[in-house]
């Protein structure tokens, strides 16, 4: 507080002498007052021109009514707390600001992780859902070549299919462990394993196709009640005859299955078979 009969050489006014004072002092967060008898002026480095010459002019009642001390402390006080009130308003705007600013990042990180995993549910259950919609396929396939033979190229056609099925179903077994944060924040990996999964899925598809194209399409008669194939029916409804029969048809002698131990021959069973053929038929 500096107290002047009139502002001193080269200053007109009590303010510029004020703004001087302040700034050849080096104060800072300071209050600078100075009285005279016809008026007072005011200097802080923590409120703004227009507010230090609000509450300057609102305190000239005091320096009317008392003496410049009082009136210079009541100025100063005054200041001070505009100053702390503005410095605590500034802080909690901040403070707000700042809380709102990270709730807004959480929600947006939440958000984001939110729809990378339910991305990531939804592309795994259709995974899944089609390895459990080929494993129906797979049984099925399996017992149509189940009584082909080793070489045939159903059955190895077969055995690549279940290879296919083997590894998408241990793929997507491990891929069921991957937590929400690992699918939205590491997703690069794991969505490169799903592919791969499906992938092998395509794959098991097609060459069951190409099984079940190869073995004829169609369950033989027998196998899925895990009994022998009987003989397929031959055009006319008639049964064709069994495969070590066949040459029958061509003529050529074939071993026939006798009942005794004294070999029989293959001439003297087929007039029998005629004729009890012929009976049945006449009896019918």
């Amino acid at each position: 507080m500096a107290f002047v009969q009139s502002p001193p050489a080269p200053y007109a006014t009590l303010g510029t002498y004020a703004y001087a004072l302040f700034d050849r002092l080096g104060f800072k967060r300071a209050v600078v007052i100075v009285a005279s008898p016809h008026g007072v002026a005011a200097r802080t480095d923590r409120l703004s021109a227009s507010e230090t010459q609000s509450l300057t002019n609102a305190s000239t009642a005091q320096f009317l009514q008392g003496s410049y001390v009082l009136g210079a402390d009541s100025l100063a006080r005054a200041l001070v707390k505009k100053a702390d009130d503005n410095d605590s308003s500034s802080a909690r705007t901040k403070t707000i600001t700042l809380v709102v600013i990270i709730l807004v990042v959480v929600g947006l990180i939440a958000l984001f992780i939110g729809v990378r995993a339910s991305r990531w549910r939804s592309a795994y259950g259709e995974a899944v859902a089609w390895r459990d919609s080929l494993a129906q396929k797979v049984t099925d396939t399996s017992d149509h070549v189940n009584y082909l033979p080793d070489d045939h190229p159903a059955k190895r056609t077969f055995l690549t299919a279940s290879a296919y099925y083997s590894t998408a179903s241990a793929i997507l077994d491990q891929l069921a462990k991957v937590s929400a944060l690992q699918a939205a924040f590491r997703s690069g990996r794991q969505r490169n394993a799903l592919g791969q999964a499906r992938s092998s899925l395509q794959a098991a598809e097609r060459t069951l196709q190409e099984a079940e194209a190869q073995a004829g399409g169609t369950q033989v008669d027998g196998a899925a009640a895990g009994g022998s194939p009987t003989a397929p029916a031959a055009p006319g409804g008639e049964i064709a005859p069994p495969a070590e029969f066949a040459d029958r048809a061509s003529g050529q002698a074939a071993p026939a299955a006798c009942f005794s131990s004294v070999p029989c021959r293959l001439r003297r069973r087929v007039p029998r078979w005629s004729a009890f053929r012929r009976r049945m038929v006449i009896g019918a």
